[in-house]
């Protein structure tokens, strides 16, 4: 066949071809001829670590069984969690685990409001007052002991302690416990007052007087605001993730 009809050319000893069949037939071939006897010991090497069928279908035999054990085990587990994840009330739970805690209201009882309680209602204001009077009565480190309880699951909602269990708080109950406090912080005021008595004409004590009697009956706030800080402000000291709890699936 004319050379000027070849398409293909041999890398190896640059025999020409037309037909590209018969020029991958030659040259496996002659790769093969040409090698060194380093690039064959290298493919002898290589061979002898390549597994032949049967050990290959061994294998898939092995790993068809591994992988059977591990759906097994699998299955197992998931068997299992779905026990374990009981669905349960959040009530039932707090009735379970802090059945022992004292009533809300007989805590709230015992609440004592001090001088520096009303100074410090004068320094920051109403709201931040009231809850810090709160945290004090209710801090984290007695926390198995508080009466009230919130959870990252159930924004804004707290719960309480009554007499035959527990409940979600209502409004009116937190607004209750806000007016208690804040009647006894106006009595201290009007005691600050009398003790100043002898100072009404000077414009400073006025100034105060004023700044004081605003911080003191929340006048820099709607009653709704007060509220709703005042609860805010409690959810967030007190939640705590009942997933970091316990492995049940809440309802509330």
């Amino acid at each position: 066949m004319p050379k000027g009809n070849a398409k293909y050319s041999c890398p190896c000893c640059m025999r020409k071809y037309v037909v590209k069949t018969y020029f991958d037939r030659h040259v496996a071939a002659c790769q093969l001829v040409h090698k060194t006897k380093k690039e064959r010991n290298q493919d002898i090497e290589a061979l002898a670590d390549t597994p032949n069928h049967r050990q290959l279908y061994e294998m898939i035999i092995a790993l068809s069984l591994k992988n059977k054990e591990l759906e097994e085990k699998i299955a197992g587990l998931e068997k299992w969690a779905n026990i374990r994840k009981k669905r349960l009330h959040v009530k039932d739970w707090l009735d379970e685990n802090y059945k022992d805690v004292a009533p809300f209201h007989e805590v709230i009882h015992e609440l004592r409001i001090t001088k520096e309680h009303f100074e410090s209602v004068c320094e920051y204001d109403y709201v931040e007052g009231i809850t810090m009077i709160l945290k004090e009565y209710l801090p984290l480190e007695n926390e198995a002991d508080l009466p009230i309880k919130a959870f990252d699951q159930k924004e804004n909602v707290l719960f309480v302690k009554k007499d035959d269990g527990w409940e979600t708080m209502t409004p009116n109950e937190l607004n209750k416990v806000i007016i208690g406090i804040a009647q006894k912080i106006m009595d201290h005021f009007v005691q600050w007052q009398e003790n100043n008595k002898d100072k009404t004409e000077q414009d400073k004590y006025q100034d105060l007087y004023v700044d004081r009697l605003q911080k003191v009956i929340g006048s820099n706030f709607k009653k709704d605001q007060i509220f709703t800080k005042i609860r805010r402000n409690m959810y967030k000291h007190l939640k705590m993730n009942l997933k970091n709890v316990v492995q049940f699936e809440f309802m509330f």
